[in-house]
């Protein structure tokens, strides 16, 4: 195997993960979900740049784009509100919760891009839309099944790191595993 399947993300802390499994549970009697397949509370993190099929070859470099940028900034606060769906709610594929859309984010992964660019190392370049998701539909809900609101959610977290994830996809659903981790600490 010369290759893995990887993306860069900012983990979720504990207390976020069990807010955000809480709001599932508080969905599930509803009928709309029923085609849902939720994503586990330790699976949950904010993909930053999905890398797809990486060569073995290239992770140092990838690690070395991330100690670059990771030093550059100091841990933020991340913002989470709200919910939706990709593409949209009468033909949901995703469902997700909403991350303020902070100038900091932003320049993080414009950084990330930028280096990973510099070394003609491929990735996603779909433009930036920050989210949690929480679930995936494995089909589209039934004409008659609506939603006409959804319940709040709001938390708050510190991004403290950035992470190099190893993807393995499973019938059972994906297996992620840290490749690289390193720490937001602005150099002086």
């Amino acid at each position: 195997m010369n290759s893995l399947r990887c993306f860069i993300s900012i983990e979720l802390n504990p207390i976020v993960k069990k807010d955000a499994e809480d709001y599932i549970k508080n969905l599930l009697p509803n009928d709309f979900f029923r085609s849902i397949k939720w994503v586990k509370p330790d699976n949950m993190h904010i993909t930053l740049v999905f890398l797809g099929e990486t060569q073995l070859d290239s992770l140092t470099q990838i690690t070395h784009v991330m100690e670059s940028v990771s030093n550059k900034y100091d841990p933020f606060l991340i913002n989470l509100s709200g919910s939706g769906f990709f593409p949209n709610v009468r033909e949901p594929r995703v469902f997700w919760i909403g991350i303020e859309k902070t100038p900091i984010l932003y320049a993080l992964k414009k950084e990330i891009d930028a280096g990973l660019t510099k070394l003609s190392l491929g990735f996603d370049r779909k433009p930036f839309s920050p989210h949690l998701t929480i679930g995936r539909f494995k089909s589209a809900p039934n004409s008659k099944q609506h939603i006409n609101s959804l319940p709040d959610f709001k938390a708050s977290f510190m991004a403290e790191k950035i992470s190099l994830v190893e993807s393995k996809l499973f019938k059972e659903g994906p297996l992620y595993t840290d490749i690289f981790t390193c720490p937001l600490k602005k150099s002086v």
